[in-house]
C-alpha cells in the first residue's frame, strides 16, 4: 500500500519592498492542522499498523490531541490510545506521544511504543497529507525500531487506498468534542511555555507567601518526577534531564492537597544554566498546572 506524495515549493521574493508582505504572510497564514488524520505507520518494513491522529486543539504553533493505533490482521492484532503534544511551523510539525491511555495487546510481552514524529504537510489534488518518520521507545526506555508515517486528512467520502478507521475508534473520535486534556482526574490548564537552552535543568519549588502544608507531585511527560513533596519556604531542589528527541517536554504540577488556604500555590524556578525562569503556579483538585519546556539549544 503506497501513496504518491510530493511538495510544491514556493519562493518568497527578497526585494526590500516585499519583505513586509512576506513576513506578514508567513506570520498569519499558518496551516490549520486541526481535525482527524487517517493512515498508517510502518515498522521494520514488515507490517503496517493503522494510525489516526485527532488534533483537537491548535493554539499558535502548539497542537494537542489523541493518537489511535490499531491492527486487526493476524497474527498480530492490537490497539491503543495515546495523548500527544506538538509544534507546527508552516508545512512541518513535530509530535510527541506522552502517555498510553489504553493498550490492548495479544500478550504480555508486546508493548506499545511512545513515538516522536517529524511530519511534513503536503497538498495534492486538494487533499492534505502528513508524511514523515518516527522514532520511539517503550515505557522502560528501550528503543523501538523506527519507521515511516503516512496520513491523510480524514474525509468520510474519500477512503480509497486506505483501510477504514475501525467503527469503534471512529465513533470515539467523533464523540470527543472536548478541547481539554485530562490527567489524574483533573483538567490540564493552558500551558505556560518556557524556552530552555540546555537539556539538563535544575528545578526549585517553594511555597508562595507563607507555608500552609501544600503537597504536590510533578510529572515529566506524564511520568513521575517528584511525588508527594511538601512545599515550604526552603526550596526543594531537583535536577532532571529533558528528552532530546522531543522539541517539547511537559511538566504537570498536580495538587495532592490544597493546604490550609486553597488553591495550592507555589513558586517554581527552572534554571537551564543560563537563564532562571520564575513562575507562580496554581493548582486545584480540578485543574493541574502545565509547563511546556521548549528545547531550543544555541548553535547548530
Amino acid at each position: 500500500m503506497k501513496q504518491n506524495f510530493w511538495k510544491k515549493s514556493g519562493q518568497c521574493f527578497t526585494f526590500f519592498s516585499l519583505l513586509f508582505l512576506c513576513f506578514t504572510s508567513n506570520t498569519f497564514s499558518q496551516i490549520n492542522y486541526k481535525g482527524i488524520w487517517q493512515g498508517y505507520i510502518t515498522a521494520q518494513s514488515s507490517y503496517n499498523s493503522g494510525y489516526a491522529l485527532h488534533i483537537e486543539d491548535q493554539t499558535g504553533d502548539l497542537i494537542t490531541g489523541t493518537a489511535y493505533i490499531y491492527r486487526n490482521e493476524d497474527p498480530l492484532q492490537f490497539d491503543g490510545i495515546l495523548d500527544f503534544i506538538g509544534t507546527v511551523n508552516q508545512k512541518s510539525s513535530k509530535l510527541t506521544e506522552l502517555v498510553i491511555l489504553k493498550e490492548k495487546m495479544p500478550n504480555d510481552v508486546l508493548k506499545l511504543c511512545i513515538k516522536y514524529m517529524g511530519l511534513e504537510f503536503i497538498q495534492k489534488d486538494s487533499t492534505d497529507f502528513l508524511t514523515g518518520k518516527w522514532t520511539g521507545s517503550l515505557i522502560n526506555n528501550s528503543p523501538c525500531t523506527p519507521g515511516n508515517v503516512y496520513l491523510r486528512r480524514y474525509n468520510s467520502k474519500m477512503v480509497k487506498d486506505l483501510e477504514p478507521i475501525p467503527a469503534e475508534i471512529l465513533q470515539a473520535i467523533l464523540a470527543d468534542k472536548s478541547n481539554s486534556v485530562n490527567f489524574l482526574e483533573t483538567k490540564l490548564a493552558k500551558p505556560i511555555i518556557i524556552n530552555v537552552k540546555n537539556n539538563v535543568l535544575k528545578l526549585e519549588i517553594r511555597d508562595y507567601l507563607r507555608e500552609d502544608n501544600d503537597t504536590v507531585s510533578i510529572y515529566l511527560n506524564r511520568r513521575p518526577l517528584l511525588q508527594k513533596i511538601g512545599i515550604f519556604k526552603k526550596p526543594y531542589k531537583q535536577n532532571f534531564r529533558l528528552d532530546k528527541n522531543s522539541e517539547l517536554n511537559e511538566l504537570v504540577l498536580y495538587a495532592e492537597n490544597l493546604g490550609l488556604v486553597p488553591p495550592n500555590t507555589s513558586n517554581l524556578t527552572v534554571w537551564d544554566g543560563k537563564i532562571k525562569h520564575n513562575i507562580t503556579i496554581r493548582s486545584s483538585k480540578e485543574i493541574s498546572a502545565v509547563i511546556y519546556l521548549r528545547y531550543v539549544p544555541d548553535g547548530p
